[in-house]
């Protein structure tokens, strides 16, 4: 399971791809945190806003401002990192607004506070899951030394809030944030305005910086991890060639493969994204206005499209289904692109509409199997005939969308049908006429409204009842 390519500060982008291996993806779903004090859903089949959720502020005079966004790894929860300006008393805290992702409409559910009060202008920058998503890692910009990472636990029960992990560099903030089973378990990567890279091995949470001798970016401003957790790509300008830099992170060494020689984008570059399938890079240039595509195995065949018709972009993401990336601008227009090749000439392909957005991510709610299958084995005899019966039960899925039936196959490849149940009554079916010396074995497939199904949860009958 891989949470990557989280994009999380001002002007950044997220790409949250789940790979759940009970589920298949559905509805793709847009998050978008607003430069107001909302998080707005946007229903990516259709690019209809579903809801936009109120974040609360701390006290009754600040003003909370989403600035940074990520989705579990499963897709049940939302996290907002906020950034608190109480009018009052003229300081500064960092919250966490949780919301429950797994509903048609999401609400939210829970707030966290990382710094209750700072005279300091504290910004709360980047956003990530584990793998596991139970828990949130926030980067914190203290407006003093050092800056922070604050690890946040059972963010789908009751939140807590761990003790902080300062940044090596007191000199220096995060400005993002990734995490990814890697071939050393799972790690978080996250890079710095002063353009430093870390590695943190969770749950040891000590950051151990990586060699960055030589490099010319100014700071980094954008972090990805590719699908299949090999690579890092750290992005960020240099100012005195005006070009975006990407640097290459090989996961299983945590050595910055192209240290000397990074991947050069015309313009400065912050936003950026990977596709699901690991094979192209999307990072957009505020200052050119162009969304530069770059083939992975071949870096040097750039893509330039031009937004300069649309506004500056904002912030990006690409969809898990891997079919859309969302660009998010400065003026507050969202629109949507086909994937890979882009549109032409910058063509709008849908527009949303009108959000003055920080910080922009994407999931798909999925169809989910049953949450749980059970059998045992019964008979009935009347006068010399016996038959056996095998009883199989199940209880409908906790979260995703919400079947309206149910099917039952006899074979783990699906072709043998046996029966179909609605979601409206008794789920369980009693399978008639076995054989009393063979061991039976049952697929449960869940389907929505669409038709769209789940993967099947399954079980081998071995008990009597």
């Amino acid at each position: 399971m891989i949470n990557h390519g989280i994009k999380n500060k001002h002007c950044a982008a997220f790409i949250v791809t789940l790979l759940i291996s009970s589920t298949i993806y559905t509805v793709p779903f847009i998050y978008v945190a607003d430069e107001q004090d909302t998080v707005t859903v946007i229903d990516g089949t259709t690019n209809e806003i579903v809801t936009a959720i109120s974040v609360p502020p701390l006290t009754v005079t600040s003003t909370p401002t989403p600035f940074c966004i990520a989705i579990a790894p499963n897709g049940t929860t939302a996290c907002a990192g906020v950034n608190q300006f109480d009018s009052n008393t003229s300081t500064y805290a960092s919250t966490i607004a949780l919301i429950n992702a797994s509903l048609s409409v999401p609400i939210l559910t829970k707030t966290a506070t990382l710094i209750a009060s700072s005279p300091n202008s504290i910004r709360t920058t980047c956003v990530a899951y584990t793998t596991d998503s139970n828990t949130v890692y926030v980067g914190v910009s203290t407006g003093t030394s050092p800056s922070l990472i604050f690890p946040v636990t059972n963010v789908a029960g009751s939140p807590t809030v761990g003790a902080s992990i300062p940044i090596p560099d007191a000199t220096s903030s995060p400005t993002d944030i990734a995490i990814a089973n890697t071939s050393n378990g799972e790690t978080a990567y996250f890079i710095t305005d002063a353009a430093d890279m870390y590695y943190m091995q969770i749950p040891g949470n000590t950051p151990v910086a990586l060699n960055t001798t030589g490099i010319t970016s100014n700071l980094l401003a954008s972090l990805v991890i590719a699908p299949d957790a090999q690579t890092a790509y750290a992005i960020g300008p240099d100012f005195d060639s005006g070009n975006g830099l990407i640097y290459t992170i090989d996961t299983s060494t945590n050595i910055i493969t192209n240290l000397l020689s990074p991947i050069t984008i015309p313009g400065e570059t912050s936003p950026s994204g990977i596709t699901t399938d690991g094979t192209y890079l999307y990072v957009t240039g505020a200052g050119t206005r162009n969304l530069y595509i770059i083939p992975i195995n071949n870096p040097g065949a750039i893509t330039t499209i031009s937004l300069s018709a649309i506004g500056q972009p904002n912030c990006l993401t690409i969809t898990p289904n891997g079919k859309s990336v969302y660009i998010a601008y400065k003026a507050g227009d969202v629109n949507s692109y086909p994937v890979p090749a882009g549109s032409p000439a910058g063509e709008t392909i849908s527009t949303v509409g009108s959000i003055a957005s920080n910080s922009i991510a994407s999931f798909s709610q999925s169809t989910h199997p049953p949450a749980s299958v059970s059998g045992c084995k019964t008979q009935n005899t009347f006068l010399l005939q016996t038959d056996f019966i095998n009883h199989i039960t199940w209880t409908a899925p906790a979260s995703g969308l919400t079947p309206v039936k149910y099917k039952l196959y006899r074979d783990a490849a699906l072709m043998q049908p046996l029966a179909t149940i609605p979601a409206t009554g008794s789920l369980e079916y009693y399978d008639h006429d076995r054989k009393p010396n063979l061991t039976y074995s049952y697929y449960i497939v869940s389907i929505d409204a669409s038709g769209s199904r789940s993967t099947p949860i399954s079980i081998t009958v071995t008990q009597n009842c």
